[in-house]
């Protein structure tokens, strides 16, 4: 028994010569070949608020607003056409909703949300990307502006020569609490 790997996409020609001396061809379109996974699609996220969009959500980042999720680039593959779906994974219970490219779907609860993009050519590789939006609406929110309260927001982890105000803020209609006193620490629970 003889074994050959097609290596591209095309018209393979066979032939075999038996012990007789005859010749015999078989002929065999090869059309989905493909070792590599396409290109993942990309997803796309706003912040929302009262029904309004704010801004951009940063992926990753905690927040007390509704997040709007959609796919932004449904991914690609040099060789065959795609199909993008992605899931959302909710970690406070498990549960797993799926979606296809055209659906949009808006976060509101408090929780974590784990969101694969699953993008998937003609020949059945797969390519992924995974994002975790992160929403809470139950505790008070900080948030840090450069200079002073009109500023600028600031981002977590960049250098900055700014004095930088805090702002605490909490949803009294999602928690039903109101703010009685706050104070910051460094690095560590001071209450």
């Amino acid at each position: 028994e003889k074994t050959y790997e097609a290596e591209e996409n095309g018209t393979y020609y066979f032939y075999v010569i038996d012990s007789d001396s005859n010749i015999k061809k078989a002929v065999i379109e090869v059309t989905n070949i493909d070792k590599n996974a396409p290109t993942a699609g990309t997803m796309g996220t706003k912040e929302y608020e009262n029904g309004t969009e704010i801004g951009d959500y940063l992926l990753g980042t905690s927040t007390d607003k509704d997040v709007y999720i959609f796919v932004s680039d449904i991914g690609s593959d040099a060789e065959s056409e795609v199909t993008t779906t992605y899931e959302i994974k909710t970690l406070k219970d498990g549960s797993i909703n799926r979606y296809t490219t055209e659906d949009t779907v808006t976060l509101r609860e408090t929780g974590t949300y784990d969101i694969t993009i699953k993008t998937i050519d003609q020949a059945g590789n797969e390519g992924t990307n995974q994002y975790i939006v992160i929403i809470d609406k139950e505790v008070p929110i900080l948030s840090l502006k450069h200079n002073d309260a009109l500023g600028a927001n600031y981002v977590s982890g960049t250098w900055t020569k700014d004095n930088l105000y805090g702002e605490v803020t909490i949803d009294t209609s999602v928690t039903g609490k109101t703010l009685e006193k706050y104070q910051y620490s460094y690095n560590e629970v001071i209450w």
